[in-house]
């Protein structure tokens, strides 16, 4: 098929799938430390943990098989740059401590937040004629992400261990050091991706190339500062951030042509109605029910069937 018309666009989000491959078993890692830990009264975010585990072996899973194509398409130079991001979160977890490990799981999901709200309100015209494959993982992802938002950072308060004006201000660190570590790997990986993609362009196409870039980053980062200073403030609460406004393609795509039942996403998003037992048993597989899919071998009714269950980049069993 051809190029999304910003293909640099889609090499920045092909270099970020790389990060939850890796990232996702360390936050798994993590949890699974501070689960004996949580207060037993507190059978709520116990629940809630034993999902957000669940949630992000999936991610995981998800994001390996598509890592791996994009392998198999010549990209396999990457494996490399992924090995070092995987030993550094095993250094993580053998060097540091669970308070440090809480803090930084705390930072990334409040960019995983934060990207959601992006990808659905400030990308539509990047993701104009894009493979909806791809991006549909996304958003089932980052659909998943504003839903468990919460959870690393009641995890990361209740064991703090420190009183509130040190928990703030080690929860600063954490978000700083993930931006600053996560930020200079996603950089790095789409710097060099692009490289690769370029080798061989005459100078004009170089040039148009370059202009698409700045462009997409512009786009991609007008809001950093905004949701930055949010998240840095003492009164944040990740479970009160706003609702995501789910607009343009994105809307059309979340929303089956043939029911009447609404997209998985406004579902999700419906925290304050739904509850949040009902929302996490919604999301917990793929495809959410009502999910439009293309009609293709193994699928009936516009959805996948039982013998072909996921999506179509998926060979692995996600039970």
């Amino acid at each position: 098929r051809p190029l999304a018309p910003n293909w640099e666009f889609a090499q920045y989000v092909n270099a970020a799938s790389l990060i939850p491959a890796h990232i996702e078993p360390y936050l798994l890692k993590v949890m699974m430390k501070a689960k004996p830990l949580i207060d037993a009264r507190d059978a709520t975010l116990a629940k809630d943990l034993d999902i957000f585990i669940k949630q992000e072996m999936q991610h995981c899973k998800q994001h390996i098989a598509f890592n791996k194509r994009m392998h198999e398409m010549g990209y396999e130079w990457l494996i490399p740059l992924e090995q070092e991001l995987a030993a550094t979160f095993q250094r993580f977890l053998d060097k540091k401590s669970l308070r440090f490990s809480l803090a930084y799981s705390e930072g990334f999901e409040s960019l995983s937040a934060t990207a959601c709200e992006l990808y659905f309100e400030d990308y539509n015209e990047l993701l104009e004629n894009a493979d909806p494959e791809p991006t549909n993982l996304w958003r089932w992802h980052l659909a998943e992400e504003f839903e468990h938002r919460a959870i690393c950072s009641d995890v990361y308060h209740q064991l703090s261990g420190m009183n509130p004006i040190s928990t703030y201000f080690y929860r600063l660190y954490g978000y700083f050091y993930s931006i600053v570590h996560l930020g200079r790997f996603h950089k790095m990986a789409a710097k060099k991706m692009l490289e690769f993609d370029r080798a061989g362009m005459s100078p004009e196409e170089l040039a148009e190339s370059v202009k698409r870039e700045k462009y997409a980053t512009k786009i991609m980062s007008r809001r950093f500062v905004r949701y930055f200073l949010k998240i840095c403030s003492p009164f944040y609460d990740p479970a009160k951030r706003r609702e995501p406004i789910v607009t343009g393609p994105t809307s059309m795509n979340l929303r089956s042509a043939t029911t009447a039942r609404p997209s998985p996403l406004q579902l999700s998003f419906g925290a304050c109605r739904w509850g949040r037992e009902a929302r996490w048993r919604y999301l917990l597989s793929w495809p959410p029910r009502g999910f439009p899919m293309i009609a293709r071998p193994g699928c009936s009714n516009n959805r996948l069937s039982l013998a072909s269950r996921n999506p179509p980049w998926l060979s692995f069993d996600t039970t």
